[in-house]
């Protein structure tokens, strides 16, 4: 009974699996040409990997090599931003003390991504506090 069990359990994992892997291709399968021309151009040696559709955006998670990122799109298909996680420790040194300088130094510095985005880049910290407080601060330290 237990051999069973398990060899059932095998197979609603695997019947699972394939029925993701189904509706992710189909996802990835209905992107905007527009949308696959500008990731192609951002970041060529990329592929996608999965694709959710919202209301006022389209988040289009790929892996760029080794890196993954999020890659976001608005209705019409033009470029938002793309997100891509940083290590806290990786943060650069003018971030680092830009937040120490601040008036929330006291707080834990709990994770923090690099943002791209049209109009520049900036690293978007998250700061542990109740609610918890999120400052974008550029590359030298400018907190935005």
């Amino acid at each position: 009974m237990k051999k069973m069990l398990s060899m059932l359990a095998v197979a609603l994992t695997v019947f699972a699996v394939a029925c993701n892997d189904d509706d992710d291709a189909k996802q990835i399968d209905r992107l905007d040409p527009a949308v696959v021309e500008k990731i192609e151009a951002l970041y060529p040696a990329s592929r996608v990997v999965d694709v959710d559709y919202y209301q006022n955006y389209t988040e289009v998670d790929i892996m760029d090599g080794t890196t993954p990122r999020e890659v976001y799109f608005d209705p019409q298909g033009a470029w938002i931003r793309t997100e891509t996680d940083v290590r806290v420790a990786d943060l650069p040194s003018a971030v680092t003390n830009a937040i120490a300088g601040s008036e929330y130094a006291s707080l834990r510095l709990d994770d923090a991504d690099f943002v791209n985005t049209p109009e520049g880049d900036y690293y978007l910290v998250e700061l542990d506090s109740n609610p918890d407080v999120y400052l974008s601060i550029t590359a030298d330290g400018v907190i935005l």
